[in-house]
């Protein structure tokens, strides 16, 4: 964050701004040289005044420096006036996205909030995602406190149009706001994802997640048909208790032919009992391809010796288990 803090916005201007063709260089020969190489011109012949292969690197830089950009731009209350969001649209060579919001250590309470990603902030963004989106989308929304229904319908909208992402990772930890209609509408935007293989959540202390959100989002999980990692993490989730377990149950049930990786956190949620995670344990013994496993129940008070060593005994019967690594 401390990094991105000291950027001078007049080079982050710049940088959203370049021209290739207008760029300066030691030598003017050197930069000769570099715009007919960009335009595969014979290197010593005078360079073209404009190229499409120099849109196609001014995009992309400009692109980079948008993403680069985009989070202190926030926080300054300046992503018009740096035009990020045209070049972020523009960027149509990208197809990875990664961007980290996290407000941690920036706002002090939910009344400090000037330059904080908030629904209107994050509806900016998601509409102007590139289109050419077919890898990662990796967004870090932690302690985002004036985000809520609004800002994340239009995240989950927004992934219809991008049906060939592989990997998707959100991260939206310390929400209050977070409840079964934002689930909800997450589990949508997940069946638009048939060709998804990774997927990462993490809703740690959100106070409003109950089994009731688990069940709605558990819903769309079982739509990629590809999908070989599932990283879910309910850590400080009071409301997340037996009914979460049983409907993430029948989901990895579902996925049993693909799933490769998972990890759960059910970190001091206390309502679960033995009956949940028996129902969690008849399901991992199905997925036979299982080659990484991460499960913690630390600090659930109501499971037993006996749940654990049910737990246990599923998954020794993971034959393909590579690396385990389970918290009780």
């Amino acid at each position: 964050m401390a990094r991105e803090t000291d950027f001078n916005v007049d080079v982050l201007q710049a940088g959203v701004r370049l021209k290739v063709e207008d760029a300066d260089a030691s030598q003017e020969c050197d930069r000769t040289h570099i715009l007919n190489a960009i335009a595969k011109q014979d290197l010593d012949s005078r360079p073209l005044a404009a190229h499409e292969s120099y849109d196609f690197i001014n995009a992309t830089m400009r692109g980079l420096f948008a993403v680069a950009a985009w989070p202190q731009a926030v926080r300054q209350n300046k992503v018009h006036y740096l035009n990020l969001p045209a070049a972020l649209k523009l960027d149509k060579g990208r197809k990875d996205l990664h961007f980290s919001f996290s407000a941690a250590g920036d706002v002090a309470d939910e009344k400090d909030t000037q330059g904080v990603m908030d629904d209107t902030q994050l509806s900016l963004l998601v509409e102007h995602f590139p289109p050419t989106l077919s890898g990662c989308l990796v967004l870090d929304l932690a302690y985002g406190v004036r985000l809520g229904h609004v800002g994340l319908s239009c995240l989950a909208s927004s992934l219809e149009h991008f049906p060939d992402l592989s990997m998707l990772s959100l991260d939206v930890s310390h929400i209050g706001s977070i409840g079964h209609a934002e689930m909800a509408l997450l589990a949508r935007g997940l069946q638009k994802l048939p060709g998804l293989k990774s997927l990462t959540f993490n809703f740690e202390d959100c106070d409003s997640v109950s089994d009731t959100g688990v069940k709605e989002l558990c819903a769309g999980i079982g739509a990629p048909a590809k999908l070989d990692t599932l990283s879910l993490r309910f850590a400080f989730c009071f409301g997340v208790g037996d009914n979460s377990l049983a409907a993430l149950g029948d989901r990895l049930a579902d996925l049993a032919s693909s799933m490769k990786h998972l990890t759960l956190d059910f970190t001091h949620c206390r309502s679960i009992t033995p009956v949940g995670s028996g129902k969690l344990a008849c399901a991992l013994k199905q997925l036979t391809f299982m080659e990484t496993l991460q499960i913690s129940f630390h600090g659930c008070v109501s499971l037993t010796p006996a749940a654990a060593a049910t737990l246990g005994e599923a998954i020794e019967q993971l034959r393909s288990l590579k690396r385990l690594k389970v918290n009780f």
